[in-house]
């Protein structure tokens, strides 16, 4: 484990000390080790930011954070003997014909993790404001780094921090990753929570070596899948924008859930989910509000996992990203529409989903991953869903 220290503030918090946590069994420090490659679908998110969760718990007795904060640095440690790509960094090859393959090499070069502490901030500072608050961002390390970063950076990065203030006595681990966005990170931080509850670390050993680290592809592909590009230049990037969280109550789900399926007269087999109505009604606000011509094509996607799509279904642990974003396709002029609307647009969605089967994911594979995704939906003339 390396260390660098710092008394630095970062808006309201303020960072205490930084590790580089590496696999407890040895064999990190960089070079190269084992190479895991990514799949079309990884390639796409090589613009995306990282992943972001945040845990929040009952702050422990101040006597006992540092021993926490020890504990975890050990957990994670032995964490990573179980996900060795999480301690590796990305790594690209250039080939003959100009292309770049990406791939992961699982080199024990570590992840971080950084000791810091947020100074007067209070529950109002954080659920008043109409748009998410700058202090937030602060909560989380590597702010604004896109996976692409990982070629340099972490591709695990969690922060321990703890409100101090009188009337907000939590500890909060704050986590960023990148490969995998549809993992269950609860797995991984089951780790630090066994610390934050017990002050004891359980090894993993049993629970967590269950994970599937063997990345599937199909077998007519290649699995060194090129980006026709060598400069990250190239990439287009969204500049930083204001972020709000929408509440929906539940009673509220559930009246747009019974309109949808009202309105398309669904079977009680072939139903429209709360879901899929809550993002139509969405779909339909923002189209609304950007006043599209009605002639103007509009799409709505739905990240859909691919786990159970796939035949035979990959394992529940398997570790890697399996998603596709799928869009529902529609003119701006009948999203809107007066009759049927609301019904119309959860109804592209959900066959925007069923048509996300083995046969299309595969020959989106094996036509080389272009386009936007393995299928979409579109609203047919006849004012069927077509796909």
């Amino acid at each position: 484990m390396g260390c660098t220290s710092a008394a630095t503030t970062n808006g309201e918090v303020r960072r205490i000390s930084t590790w580089t946590v590496r696999p407890s069994r040895g064999g990190g420090g960089g070079g190269d080790g084992p190479r895991q490659h990514m799949t079309p679908w990884d390639l796409k998110m090589l613009t995306f930011g990282y992943i972001q969760k945040g845990p929040l718990f009952a702050s422990p007795p101040q006597q006992q954070q540092e021993e926490l904060v020890s504990g975890l640095r050990s957990s994670l440690s032995r964490a990573l003997d179980h996900y060795p790509p999480l301690a590796g960094r990305l790594s690209a090859t250039k080939h003959d014909d100009g292309s770049v393959s990406i791939s992961i090499n699982c080199n024990g070069q570590g992840a971080e993790l950084t000791h810091s502490a947020a100074h007067g901030v209070s529950v109002s500072d954080i659920l008043s404001p109409l748009y998410v608050p700058n202090i937030i961002r602060s909560f989380f390390p590597l702010t604004r780094t896109i996976n692409h970063d990982g070629h340099s950076a972490p591709l695990l990065a969690v922060q321990v921090w703890w409100f101090i203030s009188k009337t907000f006595d939590k500890i909060s681990l704050g986590s960023k990753k990148t490969l995998n966005p549809d993992f269950n990170i609860s797995l991984l931080l089951a780790l630090p929570q066994r610390v934050v509850q017990n002050f004891a670390f359980v090894a993993a050993a049993t629970t967590h070596s269950e994970a599937v680290l063997d990345r599937w592809f199909p077998e007519s592909i290649d699995p060194r899948s090129r980006l026709h590009f060598t400069d990250s230049n190239h990439f287009i990037t969204a500049p930083p924008l204001q972020e709000t969280i929408l509440h929906f109550t539940r009673e509220s789900i559930a009246k747009l859930k019974t309109t949808a399926n009202q309105e398309m007269r669904t079977t009680t087999t072939n139903t429209i989910s709360s879901l899929q109505a809550v993002l139509a009604h969405l779909w339909r606000a923002v189209t609304r509000a950007r006043r599209l011509a009605p002639f103007q094509q509009t799409r709505c996607f739905v990240v859909t996992g691919l786990r159970s799509r796939l035949s035979p279904p990959l394992p529940p642990r398997y570790f890697w990203n399996c998603t596709a974003g799928v869009p529902a396709v529609v003119s701006a002029g009948k999203l809107l529409a007066v009759e049927d609307g609301l019904g119309r647009a959860a109804w592209l969605l959900n066959r925007a989903v069923a048509s996300t089967t083995d046969a299309a994911v595969r020959e989106w594979l094996e036509s080389g991953g272009g386009g936007d995704t393995p299928c979409s939906c579109r609203e047919g003339m006849s004012g069927r869903a077509t796909w």
